[in-house]
């Protein structure tokens, strides 16, 4: 909107006129992009963006995937100390380039495509007809913390980005002899004796500690209890959104503005279209050929080794990212299959299977569109009149309260809010904490000093004056006792309970039975035993520690956490060698490692697109997100 908003006031006003992946680290080089920036959004490239919810959405799902695979125990913190937040913020950086790439050569995902690959989901299938079920479907989504609209719409984002990928894929088929290691490597298993030591032996902390033992404890961590940076400040902002209740339009404007627009509003002719790309204009011709004499299109592409076919339903001229596929699609007639096609990335063939007439758009169907986009534009100049009245009397001398007042405007005062818009109790402040732009100018501004105007979002502006600076310091003792103490008593359980697994580690290390090591640690601790592959968990025995067992000799211990917090030991007790792989299995390592080094290849094709995008890394918004520092 800012962009209209700035069309709109170039005329009056000109003085206006004024965002599997650590190995990718060294092939991106991306530091650079990694700035505090300003915007809306975490990550933007070549008008492509992902924003601070969809990012803290994609970091909250990895936090709950990884924590189910380790037992449950995976905080965002551990998750942030582990460097996952960056790792995702990788993957998001190579995405959004690839997609803003996939746009600029118009490639499409139709509602067909959608709902094809939407079908091909085992987690959406009904476990009793094999078919794809809505009900699987909502399940599935709020369990992953996706809506319908969301994931529809990065299932979207997906095919695109698969068909700018796939035109760089390999053609290479991995050896059997490596599909075999991979499979035997992978079905190897461990049979683990298994000692659990619940953490409810030592979640009380022991005796309660006294004051002295709180103070001494405060006075060694005063780390962990140093309060941020805080500032009070004063602001004017001003917002499209805050005057549109106070436009009225008439029924003759929005006439006026229908007959001034109404051969832009009216409907493109549209055309459904089934597309087959072949590597070569002989196989192009085969499928056309096949095609005209009655073929299924299924048929054709499985006859001939072909990718599946390209589906457009009432697609515009525009959908089809391929001009020359678009020339041929919109020049034949209903059930007509073209001559081969040269296109940017193959040859391919066209059959048009419907066509829609380009529609009339009436007043009644434009009124609703009409109606916003005049009150935006009405509203963007009452905002753009009360700017050009504030800053003249700003640069008549007055204050910016003084001009706030002279232009009808209002000021707003906030009291000691930290760096990401949080104040003294913690409670974060929309209005600010929603804000790069505001956030940024107050943290870097002098105390006492006015601002210039500053852009918030796509449609603001705001000054701000910084009122008073709080240093960081340490928080009195007296202010976060109850947080020291707590503090105080989980270290103690976390030392007690290794000092009981240290002993049960020792007895199992001799060669002391289960029974025997957990009778010398505690008398609430539980014994078990497992047969498990690399991948697999149990509710003891996480996927983080299934993967170490493998790397222990007989007699071994390794340990690890459980969601509750309980600890748990395991000995390795048998190594069980893997069973021949099946065919099956073989073809499936194969196209397993296909699949990895088609990734390699996407990876480095996101790393050439980034010298053509202007990326850019809001690192601000980025720390939202992802909770950094949050436990000040």
């Amino acid at each position: 909107m800012l962009n209209q908003i700035r069309t709109f006031a170039k005329s009056k006003f000109a003085w206006l006129l004024v965002i599997p992946l650590i190995a990718a680290f060294a092939v991106w080089g991306i530091s650079d992009i990694f700035t505090g920036g300003s915007g809306s959004a975490v990550v933007r490239a070549g008008g492509k963006e992902v924003s601070i919810r969809d990012f803290q959405a994609d970091f909250e799902r990895e936090v709950q995937r990884i924590a189910s695979q380790q037992g449950g125990r995976f905080s965002a913190a551990e998750a942030r100390a582990a460097g996952l937040h960056e790792m995702i913020l990788q993957r998001a950086v190579q995405q959004t380039v690839i997609e803003a790439k996939a746009a600029e050569l118009k490639l499409g995902a139709s509602d067909t495509l959608v709902g094809r690959d939407l079908a091909r989901i085992d987690g959406f299938k009904d476990p009793v007809t094999g078919r794809f079920s809505d009900d699987a479907y909502i399940e599935a989504l709020y369990r992953n913390g996706y809506t319908r609209a969301s994931f529809e719409r990065e299932l979207q984002k997906d095919i695109r980005r698969q068909q700018l990928i796939a035109a760089t894929s390999s053609a290479w088929v991995a050896p059997e002899m490596m599909a075999r290691t991979r499979v035997r490597y992978g079905q190897e298993k461990r049979k683990l004796d298994i000692l659990v030591i619940p953490y409810a032996v030592v979640a009380d902390g022991g005796p309660p500690p006294t004051a002295d033992e709180v103070a001494a404890y405060h006075a060694d961590n005063t780390d962990r209890y140093t309060a941020p940076e805080r500032r009070a400040f004063t602001m004017v902002h001003l917002s499209v959104t805050d005057y549109l209740p106070t436009v009225a339009i008439s029924e003759e404007d929005l006439r006026a503005e229908f007959d001034v627009r109404q051969a832009s509003l009216q409907q493109a002719e549209t055309r459904s279209v089934l597309q087959i790309s072949a590597p070569d204009a002989t196989a192009a011709a085969e499928a056309a050929r096949m095609l005209r004499d009655g073929v299924d299109p299924a048929n054709v592409v499985a006859d001939l080794g072909l990718a599946e076919p390209t589906v457009y339903t009432d697609a515009p001229r525009e959908e089809f990212f391929d001009s020359a596929v678009a020339e041929a699609a919109f020049t034949l007639d209903v059930g007509a299959v073209s001559a081969p096609v040269e296109g940017v990335l193959s040859w391919s063939v066209v059959r048009v299977d419907a066509i829609n007439a380009p529609a009339e758009v009436t007043f009644e169907d434009a009124r609703a569109d009409l109606q916003r986009s005049l009150a935006e534009d009405i509203a963007a100049g009452k905002m753009f009149d009360a700017v050009d009245a504030f800053e003249s009397a700003r640069s008549d001398g007055l204050t910016m309260s003084e001009a706030a007042t002279e232009a009808g405007l209002f000021t707003m005062s906030f009291d000691a809010l930290d760096q990401r818009g949080f104040d003294r109790d913690g409670v974060r402040v929309p209005q600010v904490a929603a804000s790069a732009e505001i956030l940024n100018a107050v943290f870097e501004s002098p105390e006492n000093f006015e601002s210039e105007l500053i852009e918030v979002g796509d449609d603001g502006f705001a000054v701000i004056r910084v009122d008073r600076v709080e240093p960081s310091a340490v928080s009195p003792l007296d202010e976060v006792r109850d947080r020291v103490r707590a503090h105080l008593l989980a270290e103690r359980a976390e030392e007690r309970l290794a000092e009981i697994a240290a002993t049960a580690r020792e007895r199992l290390e001799a060669g002391a039975s289960l029974a025997e090591a957990a009778a010398a640690a505690t008398p609430n601790a539980r014994v078990d035993f497992a047969e498990l592959t690399r991948g697999a968990s149990t509710p003891d025995v996480s996927r983080a520690l299934a993967f170490q067992a493998f790397g222990l000799g007989l007699g071994e211990v390794a340990e690890g956490r459980t969601q509750d917090g309980s600890l748990t030991l395991v000995r390795l007790g048998e190594i069980v060698p893997a069973p021949e792989p099946s065919a099956a299995d073989l073809a499936a390592a194969q196209q397993a490692i296909q699949s990895e080094i088609d990734d390699d290849i996407a990876r480095q094709l996101a790393a050439a697109l980034q010298n053509a995008f202007d990326v850019r890394v809001n690192r601000n918004l980025f720390d939202t997100a992802v909770g950094a520092d949050r436990d000040l």
